[in-house]
């Protein structure tokens, strides 16, 4: 991957412009790095036996990636494929850390994302499988956990969060990666977020996909412990579209998702 970029840790609207602009005349594979690797310290109180305890406690947001690429493929539940056949690890969940495996990681790779696993931290993909060819670019929105409200909420649905009205017309274009298995109210969504049926496609989770362009999103959020302010504001803004103005200001201030 070329064109690596680096952005201050508050990430603000400008800056998501110009990757957004970027992503959309790149003509090479690109990555740029939306979110720099962060920790966040927070109060925790609870209250056992009657009596009111507080600590601090903290969460790491690790660097967070975007990119584009150009003949690749897409795996199981929204892996990434180079058109030279190698795996692009920010198209995977980002508490996936391919130098540190688990038994439930093994699992989840290959059997969320189709992946034959060689030994210890490499993964192979078996390049000679049939695939479905689909013209133009396609955003994956893809994720293994989206069966779930909340995991669909905060992991796929949450990448969108970039695309704001410079990135309307061009996105008008894109068709949408989604796991077959994606629910009605999950679909409405889309629909109400502006994604036009026609432009939606569903993926099995054996199934290949061959593109012209891909648009892939490190997911913004690791559901129940982390998400990016600009992804949160995004769901805020979504779910609240349809209050007034003046409650809208009101609301958006303690809004919360849970």
């Amino acid at each position: 991957m070329v064109g690596i970029m680096d952005f201050d840790k508050l990430v603000n609207q400008s800056r998501l412009t110009h990757i957004s602009y970027e992503l959309m005349t790149a003509t090479d594979d690109v990555c740029y790095k939306f979110f720099c690797e962060s920790i966040i310290n927070f109060d925790v109180k609870t209250i056992i036996n009657n009596k009111l305890h507080s600590k601090t406690s903290q969460v790491t947001i690790p660097d967070l990636y975007m990119g584009k690429i150009f003949g690749g493929k897409i795996i199981g539940k929204g892996a990434v494929i180079n058109a030279h056949g190698t795996l692009l690890t920010d198209s995977l969940l980002p508490w996936i850390d391919l130098n540190s495996p688990t038994t439930y990681q093994d699992y989840f790779l290959t059997q969320n994302y189709n992946l034959n696993k060689k030994n210890f931290n490499q993964y192979s993909f078996d390049a000679k499988r049939s695939f479905r060819y689909i013209s133009g670019t396609v955003f994956v929105l893809a994720s293994p956990s989206d069966f779930s409200y909340s995991h669909f909420v905060f992991e796929s649905f949450s990448k969108l969060f970039f695309v704001d009205e410079t990135w309307r017309n061009y996105f008008n274009n894109i068709k949408v990666i989604v796991n077959d298995s994606i629910k009605s109210y999950q679909l409405d969504m889309l629909l109400s977020f502006g994604i036009d049926q026609t432009n939606i496609i569903k993926k099995a989770n054996d199934e290949v996909i061959l593109a012209d362009e891909i648009i892939f999103v490190e997911s913004p959020s690791h559901n129940n412990n982390w998400i990016i302010p600009p992804a949160i504001d995004f769901l805020k803004l979504f779910f609240l579209s349809d209050i007034d103005t003046r409650n809208r200001k009101i609301l958006k201030r303690f809004c919360y998702f849970d």
